[in-house]
């Protein structure tokens, strides 16, 4: 063995050799690996809050595309049907509200032509005064007098 190791090795340990606790990296250690755990926490919490309120919205939305929907089909069968006195521009309207806070607001304006009417209706559906799904459609009936109610509106042919 080389005279210098011998030294080394026999020599006694002082207090400044003592000074370092060998548990020490052991703890720096897992004081970084929990400073990273709680950032990742962290990011995985709001992702997590982000995909929730995108799941409510998705959820809102499909409600609103099935309210609006009925009421485009409840149009077809009836341009008319639940529509109350018409405006000065001859426009109906109407407004239901809906479970969950939805407003489903409808327009229907109806266009005399030749041989019948041609019904435009706009289909909104508001949550909370904002607009979540919008539908516009349009029926027409032949034979029907402009402005004639529904019961009148049922002419025969293709549509009848």
């Amino acid at each position: 063995m080389p005279q210098g190791f011998a030294d080394r090795s026999m020599r006694r340990r002082t207090a400044a050799d003592r000074a370092v606790w060998p548990g020490a990296a052991f703890v720096v250690e897992a004081l970084i690996l929990l400073v990273f755990l709680a950032g990742c926490l962290a990011v995985f919490m709001q992702l997590f809050g982000d995909a929730n309120e995108t799941g409510r919205q998705n959820v809102q939305l499909e409600q609103a595309v099935e309210l609006a929907s009925n009421r485009a089909e409840r149009f077809a069968a009836d341009p008319l049907a639940g529509m109350g006195e018409p405006d000065e521009g001859g426009a109906y309207a109407s407004a239901d509200e809906a479970g969950d806070g939805l407003t489903v607001a409808c327009e229907v304006v109806p266009e005399p032509l030749p041989a019948g009417v041609l019904y435009r209706a706009s289909i909104a559906v508001t949550a909370d005064g904002e607009e979540v799904f919008s539908l516009a459609t349009a029926r027409y009936v032949a034979g029907a007098a402009g402005g004639a109610g529904a019961a009148d509106a049922q002419g025969g042919g293709a549509n009848g």
